[in-house]
């Protein structure tokens, strides 16, 4: 089970007196909100399923949890050290999968790149891309060679890469994909037509690379 600081419910009223974080004041409810905000990005990455994604959302997330305790006062070495135990109660919760370190090394990049004051959606990428994940051109033909569903991308997501209906800007055949609603790469504008053009409904209270309200 994962730390109280990480749960998606916590409220300050809610933290032991005998908790560090009680010592941290107002930056105790940065670290709450961080560590509901991390929880959120994780669900989306479920939400996703796309193969080869899962640095991309470790990247967003921890990125987006650690900006929250920066905005919110948290000192750089709590910073650390409350993301890299999290992230690592995550992989104990997880029972160590096989690319459990590959996980720490995004969470704890993702972490530095906040401290430093680097882009993120680019580090999302490039971290992701280095651990699979597909360009659209290569995601449509793997569709096609497995078969089971062949037009899948196609007719789910062609729309992003037409002109007037999606964000030929940003979706072409040789760049990396992932589901507009999910992409770093666009406006919260954008990715809220996404979700309505696919007929979802997003987390208005999402904050970070992947939030839906200016």
């Amino acid at each position: 089970m994962s730390d109280p600081e990480i749960r998606p419910h916590l409220g300050l009223d809610e933290i032991p007196s005998s908790n560090p974080l009680k010592n941290l004041g107002s930056g105790a409810l940065a670290v709450v909100a961080a560590g509901k905000q991390l929880w959120k990005y994780m669900s989306l990455r479920n939400s996703a399923g796309l193969r080869f994604s899962d640095k991309y959302f470790h990247v967003l997330g921890f990125a987006t949890a650690a900006q929250t305790m920066k905005d919110g006062g948290v000192p750089e070495f709590l910073i650390r050290s409350i993301l890299t135990n999290a992230g690592m109660a995550k992989e104990a919760f997880d029972r160590f999968q096989e690319d459990w370190l590959d996980d720490v090394s995004a969470n704890s990049a993702a972490i530095e790149a906040v401290i430093n004051g680097e882009d993120i959606c680019d580090l999302a990428f490039g971290i992701a891309s280095n651990y699979g994940l597909r360009t659209w051109d290569k995601l449509v033909a793997a569709a096609a060679a497995a078969g089971t569903d062949p037009d899948f991308w196609q007719r789910e997501y062609g729309w992003a890469l037409r002109h007037g209906s999606g964000f030929p800007a940003i979706y072409s055949p040789g760049r990396l994909f992932i589901q507009p609603q999910y992409d770093c790469r666009l406006s919260p504008a954008e990715r809220a037509k996404a979700y309505a053009r696919m007929g979802k409904i997003p987390d208005a209270t999402m904050t970070g690379p992947l939030r839906v309200s200016s």
